[in-house]
């Protein structure tokens, strides 16, 4: 597989543990709302920290499964 990126465009890339981690009330994190996350990120703002932002407060720090993250942004 292989795509261009345009200067300032990201590649996200991260492990299940993220979309399948649920909160106290059994709902998962999920792909949805991980791009909706994603979505609404500002360009001063930086990706990597807002989502990690959202994940924990949506699971309040309390998760189970390995979770890894990785952004990259195109010059």
């Amino acid at each position: 597989v292989s795509f261009t990126l345009n200067s300032n465009d990201y590649v996200i890339m991260l492990t299940d543990g993220i979309i399948e981690s649920r909160n106290s009330g059994g709902e998962q994190f999920g792909s949805k709302r991980l791009f909706e996350v994603i979505g609404q990120i500002k360009p001063d703002e930086n990706p990597l920290e807002k989502i990690k932002e959202e994940f924990k407060k949506f699971t309040a720090e309390n998760f189970e499964d390995d979770i890894s993250v990785i952004v990259i942004k195109a010059k």
